[in-house]
């Protein structure tokens, strides 16, 4: 359950912010569009109005924040709560673990080749934090990792936080 875990958060950490790169990107072209036409077709009043829809999408920024706070939460609590297995599943662990983060180390090298390209620059620039995350990755899907871990195989065998002891 924990490599699961690790795997699941990395990897959907990755498509949130592959997810809200292209829409600020697109979001991006189509206010551009609308606010070069002419004030004969679309009122300036109205292109106001769109242009103030940006900061909406600026939410992008904040919503990593708090997806990624929602998957740890869940990741540790389920470390604490589900029953531990014998600790030689912690070799198994960790090799998975390993390949995990050099997975991660791909997709965090992509995450910087996508955002250095001119076509994605003005969510690039909006999303501070998600670049900052995807940069540092791989040291932070370990770092969840380990810490899973040790709550997980620190624990008594087969004893969980909820329901008691198994044996």
């Amino acid at each position: 359950g924990l490599a699961t875990g690790v795997i699941a958060i990395m990897s959907l950490m990755f498509i949130f912010a592959i997810s809200s790169l292209f829409a600020l990107t697109m979001w991006e072209e189509v206010n551009t569009t609308i606010q070069n036409l002419d004030n004969t077709t679309v009122s300036q009043d109205v292109k106001d109005k769109i242009d103030l829809l940006t900061s909406r999408m600026l939410w992008a920024d904040k919503l990593f924040v708090a997806f990624f706070v929602a998957l740890l939460i869940s990741y540790l609590i389920s470390s604490v709560s589900l029953p531990s297995e014998n600790p030689i599943f912690f070799l198994m662990f960790f090799g998975v673990l390993v390949l995990t983060t050099i997975i991660a180390m791909g997709l965090s090298n992509s995450w910087q080749w996508l955002i250095n390209q001119s076509v994605v620059s003005y969510g690039a620039e909006n999303l501070t934090f998600t670049t900052w995350f995807m940069r540092w990755l791989p040291i932070i899907t370990f770092f969840v990792g380990i810490s899973g871990a040790i709550l997980f195989y620190s624990r008594n065998k087969r004893e969980g936080s909820v329901g008691g002891n198994f044996e």
